[in-house]
């Protein structure tokens, strides 16, 4: 079982003059620019990681070994849809299945693909890495990532700009205890896999 970043995302949740113009920053020349946008790049995989989802849109693969007893249920959240499901079927072969033998839940989070209705998996080869989705999850664009997580983000890129050692576990970060600003997290945070 794998998951394979195929399209990462276009843009960060912020930009650099968003975090430049943020509280936590406040940085007036472009002299750290490159800095900066690196630092963002840096908290928003930080931030993925933490919530296990996806901000911005991009393309994933999940890899299975064969179809489960249920539904697939695919990581990094929100999804917004299902591109492929490409398997090994028992003679070897990689077959495409049609998208009309399996449903797609993206108001659930994770999301979910099951076997349409009256439908079953086919059968595939007792193989590794047997079955491959293709999908594509995150918020939408920037615009769409929730304010909590950009102010996560920005709150971090200040931190790491500032004073990069102020990471270390029960240090106070711009005299705003940790807890609080991992707390903006708490809510995107994805529990069940």
């Amino acid at each position: 079982m794998g998951l394979i970043l195929i399209t990462p995302a276009a843009a960060e949740p912020i930009d650099v003059s968003e975090a430049k113009a943020s509280p936590s920053l406040r940085v007036a020349t472009a002299t750290d620019d490159t800095d900066i946008g690196v630092l963002i790049a840096t908290a928003r995989d930080m931030a993925e990681t933490i919530t296990r989802r996806a901000f911005v849109t991009q393309t994933w693969e999940y890899v299975l070994d064969g179809f489960p007893t249920g539904g697939i249920v695919l990581p990094m959240p929100p999804l917004q849809s299902v591109t492929s499901i490409k398997y090994i079927d028992t003679d070897g072969t990689q077959q495409t299945l049609d998208a009309l033998l399996y449903a797609v839940d993206t108001d659930s989070e994770p999301g979910l693909v099951v076997p349409a209705y009256g439908e079953s998996w086919p059968s595939t080869r007792d193989e590794v890495n047997a079955v491959r989705v293709r999908f594509v999850a995150g918020y939408g664009d920037a615009a769409d990532v929730p304010a909590a997580i950009k102010t996560w983000i920005k709150m971090r890129v200040g931190t790491l700009y500032d004073n990069p050692q102020a990471l270390v576990v029960g240090q106070t970060v711009m005299n705003v205890p940790r807890d609080f600003i991992d707390g903006l997290l708490d809510g995107y945070r994805v529990i069940s896999f």
